[in-house]
């Protein structure tokens, strides 16, 4: 994940364009493309997603 004042679009399967409040939302699954401005296939999400495991939202941050 790349995040760039000035992005490069050459060679890119997607790109989409967010606001970093939206990014978490993406990548758990809460949020789609449905509102974000988006360019190239769309499918590739699918793909990326695929490969992050699932959230564990019971992770100890803080232990004794």
């Amino acid at each position: 994940l790349i995040t760039t004042e000035n992005p490069r679009t050459d060679g890119a399967g997607l790109t989409v364009t967010l606001t970093r409040r939206e990014l978490p939302g993406l990548l758990v699954g809460r949020l789609d493309l449905a509102h974000m401005e988006t360019e190239g296939d769309t499918s590739l999400l699918d793909r990326l997603l695929g490969l992050l495991d699932p959230p564990d939202y019971g992770f100890p941050i803080v232990t004794p």
